[in-house]
């Protein structure tokens, strides 16, 4: 009896997590952050969705947001916490070098997580909504 396999195919149990980042109509323009965004997605094994992206006009006075610039994107992770994916997310090493990640708490108006790229590749600035820096980590 030959019990080498006939096929290339993977086995039927055999499953890769394909990433996937919903954004619902929204638009990031910045390729690199967009790139990211896959990549946390593919991290965690769970999809992303997007609840905001470029914006043309100023919210709530922030005359210098990401979001007027192309460059951010609000999210959350499919059945994970807010709270979970933003201290992990703090421990990737892709994002660990131009970005802002902010944890906008259950505190506000529209719980979420910001990442917004800086023009540079400063060390990424990891805070919450209240503006305590949490920088030190891993």
């Amino acid at each position: 009896m030959d019990l080498r396999l006939t096929t290339t195919s993977p086995p039927v149990f055999y499953r890769t997590f394909q990433p996937r980042v919903d954004f619902q109509n929204h638009t990031v323009s910045d390729p690199i952050l967009r790139n990211v965004l896959f990549k946390i997605s593919l991290a965690f094994g769970k999809n992303l969705i997007i609840t905001s992206g470029d914006r043309k006009q100023v919210v709530n006075g922030n005359t210098n947001s990401h979001h007027l610039q192309g460059r951010a994107a609000d999210f959350y992770i499919d059945g994970m916490s807010l709270a979970d994916t933003f201290f992990n997310i703090r421990k990737l090493d892709f994002i660990s070098r131009g970005f802002q990640v902010i944890y906008h708490t259950e505190n506000t108006t529209a719980p979420h997580i910001h990442i917004g790229r800086y023009h540079d590749m400063r060390p990424s600035n990891f805070m919450l909504d209240d503006g305590e820096i949490l920088n030190n980590f891993k």
